[in-house]
């Protein structure tokens, strides 16, 4: 990622994220006499990643509190690149406190250790599809250490 917009961004090359630039912010309000709160945000953004497009999708829902709705529209696309691909789309999250304090400007989303280690190592692939692996990413292990299924009730 050594020539991408968040080694310009940050003025380092190792720099372990995805760089968002949210273009724009609504807050959505139903009309209701009971309340005048938020009810959800529309965030439209832009992105450079070093990740395929699921795994960055992922990336920005955890960001926004695991309450991140993908809208599909014709402003969406993920266009492949060496080291950085491009992204740009536009969400709906939850009120959050965190997410009302979202406005136009650029964020750094982190991106996991393990990700962070794959990528340095040149071992992640974008076109893998290995749902096991996908699934151990963003819950962890569903198995303890004798191979059983973990289940919690």
């Amino acid at each position: 990622m050594s020539n991408s917009r968040l080694s310009e961004y940050t003025g380092r090359t190792d720099v372990p994220g995805i760089l968002m630039t949210v273009v724009s912010v609504e807050l959505i309000y139903e009309i209701s006499l009971s309340k005048s709160d938020c009810d959800e945000i529309i965030i439209k953004f832009t992105c450079e990643t070093p990740l395929n497009e699921s795994d960055t999708c992922f990336m920005i829902s955890r960001y926004f509190s695991d309450e991140a709705y993908f809208d599909e529209s014709d402003y969406n696309a993920f266009i492949r690149k060496d080291s950085a691909s491009e992204m740009r789309g536009v969400i709906r999250v939850m009120p959050t406190e965190n997410n009302l304090r979202v406005k136009t400007g650029e964020y750094i989303i982190p991106i996991p250790p393990e990700l962070i280690e794959e990528i340095k190592s040149g071992s992640y692939d974008p076109d893998n599809g290995d749902i096991g692996k996908i699934v151990e990413r963003q819950f962890g292990s569903l198995f303890d250490k004798k191979g059983n299924l973990i289940i919690h009730s």
